[in-house]
């Protein structure tokens, strides 16, 4: 219960969710601040696109691909061998830093980004992507 003056911050994040996904809201009113965000945040935690799978940047992943805390972005945890993304060279510990020249920290940033990319009708994708040390390379993924 909130007393007359107290102000709570609720953080909310906007975005859309595959329809086979579902938010979950709180079971009680016991739940502590921030357990419906944690929620959605697991649901959005990975996604796979481009034949590449994508994951929130945390400081768990940092340790086992070795990223250093300056670098940025959305990290490749997995990439389909066949995929044209692998020809191009992304491999699983690389971080994409930008989607056509905007720069993504979240996964649903990527998501929305290559969608509309898709969408636009062009051919590829192109993506500034940087490895664990922050060396930096663009990467145009054709994509369909």
């Amino acid at each position: 219960l909130m007393r007359q003056g107290e102000v709570k911050e609720l953080t909310v994040r906007v975005g859309r969710l595959p329809e086979t996904e579902i938010v979950v809201a709180p079971a009680t009113p016991d739940e502590g601040p921030g357990e419906e965000e944690r929620k959605v945040e697991q649901q959005l935690d990975q996604e796979d696109l481009l034949g590449i799978s994508i994951a929130r940047l945390t400081e768990q992943r940092r340790k086992q691909f070795g990223i250093g805390k300056a670098v940025q972005g959305v990290v490749v945890t997995q990439v389909d061998p066949t995929s044209p993304a692998a020809l191009q060279g992304v491999k699983p510990g690389d971080i994409i830093v930008e989607v056509t020249q905007e720069k993504v920290t979240a996964l649903q940033e990527v998501v929305d980004r290559v969608a509309a990319i898709v969408k636009s009708g062009r051919k590829s994708v192109v993506l500034l992507i940087s490895d664990a040390k922050g060396q930096l390379r663009f990467v145009a993924v054709p994509v369909g």
